[in-house]
Parts: structure tokens; C-alpha cells; sequence
């Protein structure tokens, strides 16, 4: 929001409005805020002072308890002003003025959040005009968002999510992801497997769901007691039938008859309908896609498959979120074309047999380590065993 008369107007002109951190707290580097105050004046005006500072608030409103701040400025940071008259009937002439400046923003910085009702963090950029005691201050603000989003090496999020389970005399199955890095405004894959061990046995309607779960933590003012609260919710569903294109003879993967479908999940593009991975400032949140498959047997009972992959939700630098925190609403005027996106920037994705784990009736995630290349693994200086 800038700051508009008919006589003059305060604005910003950033470098980058979106600050991008790769990786935790302990392993990113220092990033720099740049950026100019600019002052348009159409007439001389009397200005005492003209600052500026960067505020960095968290807010929390998931409880009411009296003793816990619900307003908290977790970062504070101003400059020298840019204009103090040493005369108070000193007036800045018509034109144009330009005062740049330039903050470096520690590592630790917790990351902007934002599109959940019970918490946020939000930083922002407020400039001050003080013209005199009997005139009403005037302020401009410019929201700066700060994304911690994977670093290059995150090597455990780039590995293939699979649930492979055999039920005796019942369906032998398996249910995979690629990587469990998903891109907000993304899509990924869910590849699937049915074996039926059992005649006349029948798959329902898949239903498949991305769950969201956030914890929430407090201390009091005087850190004398904390609060807790807890809260899931379902950002997104998906359902899918087993169609007769799905059914093949012969599985390449393991010979026998049977159901494979692939499916795509389209990640919401709107941070109030999810939001990233996080854990900071007492607020951590966590995804899970769950996949719930009903059986018909061949004496009408049913019976059911329920499992869950975690996944981990991140923003990628390539897309942003607007102001109003959509995702990817302003990739056609990046690319040109509709619907078109950028490359996204997430680690690379490296494939080549992996390892194959198979648990009991009740199925449990199992991460699949799938790299190929012996080069990547030496420079990497990581050992892989087979099972």
C-alpha cells in the first residue's frame, strides 16, 4: 500500500519483494532487503522527518488466554531517517526524491506465514512522514514475504513415498509417489497396483485425501505456563474408479493379472486452502496424503485398504504467491502463454533400482532410496545397502 495525495506520494521500489532462504535455520545464508523510498512531490511540502523500518509481527489467535501475547514484533529493524529538518518551516521543493537503503536479513528469520486462521507471521515495510504535531501522520506499507523452501541437497525429500503390502488371500498392492517434495500450486503423481488374490474380488471408488496438520504452542509472558492447541483439516479430495483400461493381463512389474492406474494430484494454488511445511515460532505444520480403497468380495461383504504417505507441502522461488497469496495466478504474464509455468525449482530427482520393503497386513510408508549414479554417490560421500 502506498501512501497518495493530490500533492504528493510515497512509494517502494524493491529489488525483490520475495526474499527466498534455501533450507533450515542452520544452513542457509544471510539474504539482503534492497529497495528505495520514493517521494513524488507536485508542490514544496513541510516534512520534519521521513523513516523508515522493517517489522516482522506474529500473530496468534488460536486461544483467548489473557496471558499469552496475541501480537508479538518478532523482528524490528529501522534506519537513520532519510529527512530530518533541523528548521520546521523548512519546506522540500517540487520533484521527485529517492532514498535507497538496504538491511540484511539473518538466516534465522522465521519464514512469512499466512492463510490459516489461527496464526501468522507477516513482515512488512512502514515509512513514516512527519510533517508537525498538528498534522496527521502519514504511512506507507509494502508487504515482503520470506520463503524457507528446499535446499539443493535435500536428498530425503527427493525419494520415492511407497506403501507395498501383501493381505493374505486378499489383494497384493502397491502405492507409491515419486518424491515426497510436492510443490504448492503443484501437481504429483499417485501410482497405484492391485493384484486380487481372491476370485470376484472387485475395487470400489478410490478415495484419496491431503490432510493437514497443525500444532500450535505458546508460552505466557512471564514463560511461567504454556498452551497447546492442535487442529487438522482436509485442504484437498480426490476420488477414482478402476476403469477396464486399468486391468492388464500381465504386469510388467510382477507378471501376475491385475489393476495399475495413475492418477494426478493437483495441489491447491491458494495458501488459505494450504499452506507449507513448517515448524517455527511454536507453529508446525505437516501433510499426509491418505488413500482409502474399498473391496467387494465375491459374497458382497466389503472389505478396505486405508493407508497414509507423508509428504512435505514447500513453495518454490519459481512460483510465488501473489498478494493476495494465490499461486501461479501470474505465470502467463511470465511465460506468455496460458496455463504455461516456469521450471520448478526443486531438487533434481535421481532414478534407478531401489529398495523394496514390504511390511505385514497393516502397511506403513517406506521411503524407497533411489539414486543411480555411483558419481552422484561419491561426491555426496553416501553409502546405500540393498535389501
Amino acid at each position: 500500500m502506498r501512501m497518495f495525495t493530490f500533492r504528493h506520494s510515497v512509494d517502494f521500489r524493491l529489488e525483490r519483494d520475495v526474499i527466498v532462504f534455501r533450507g533450515g535455520q542452520d544452513e542457509s545464508t544471510d539474504q539482503i532487503l534492497k529497495g528505495a523510498v520514493v517521494l513524488c512531490l507536485k508542490s514544496p511540502l513541510k516534512v520534519e522527518t521521513i523513516q523508515l523500518c522493517f517489522i516482522g509481527t506474529l500473530r496468534q489467535s488460536w486461544t483467548s488466554d489473557p496471558g499469552i501475547a496475541h501480537s508479538n514484533a518478532i523482528l524490528m529493524h529501522r534506519w537513520p531517517p532519510f529527512v530530518r529538518a533541523d528548521d520546521k518551516n523548512t519546506a522540500l521543493p517540487a520533484g521527485n526524491y529517492e532514498w535507497p537503503f538496504e538491511y540484511v536479513i539473518p538466516s534465522g528469520t522465521a519464514e512469512t506465514v499466512e492463510g490459516m486462521s489461527e496464526a501468522s507471521i507477516i513482515y512488512s515495510l512502514e515509512a513514516t512522514m512527519n510533517r508537525s504535531k498538528l498534522i496527521r501522520h502519514q504511512h506507507a506499507r509494502k508487504r515482503v514475504r520470506i520463503i524457507r523452501t528446499l535446499p539443493l541437497t535435500a536428498l530425503e525429500f527427493v525419494h520415492t513415498m511407497r506403501i507395498e503390502n501383501l493381505w493374505v488371500d486378499k489383494i497384493d498392492y502397491s502405492v507409491t509417489i515419486p518424491t515426497k517434495a510436492i510443490v504448492l500450486g503443484g501437481s504429483t503423481i499417485l501410482d497405484m497396483r492391485f493384484t486380487p488374490l481372491a476370485k470376484g474380488l472387485v475395487l470400489g471408488c478410490i478415495e484419496v485425501a491431503l490432510w493437514e496438520l497443525c500444532e500450535f504452542s505458546a508460552q505466557s509472558r512471564h514463560r511461567i505456563y504454556s498452551r497447546d492447541h492442535q487442529v487438522q483439516r482436509i485442504v484437498k479430495r480426490w476420488e477414482f474408479d478402476a476403469t477396464d483400461q486399468d486391468w492388464q493381463d500381465c504386469i510388467e512389474e510382477t507378471g501376475e493379472e491385475g489393476w495399475v492406474m495413475a492418477r494426478t494430484l493437483d495441489i491447491p494454488k491458494r495458501l488459505c486452502d494450504c499452506i507449507q511445511d513448517l515448524e517455527v515460532q511454536g507453529i508446525k505444520v505437516k501433510h499426509k496424503i491418505k488413500v482409502f480403497i474399498p473391496l467387494r468380495n465375491l459374497d458382497g461383504h466389503m472389505s478396505k485398504l486405508d493407508m497414509a504417505l507423508p509428504v512435505h507441502v514447500f513453495i518454490s522461488p519459481n512460483m510465488p504467491p501473489d498478494e493476495e497469496g494465490n499461486i501461479g495466478s501470474h505465470m502467463t504474464a511470465l511465460t506468455g502463454q496460458p496455463g504455461l509455468m516456469p521450471t520448478i525449482d526443486v531438487p533434481p530427482e535421481f532414478e534407478c533400482p531401489g529398495v523394496l520393503l514390504v511390511s505385514c497386513k497393516y502397511a506403513t510408508a517406506t521411503c524407497i532410496s533411489n539414486w543411480q549414479s555411483s558419481e552422484l554417490q561419491h561426491l555426496l560421500n553416501i553409502t546405500t545397502r540393498r535389501y
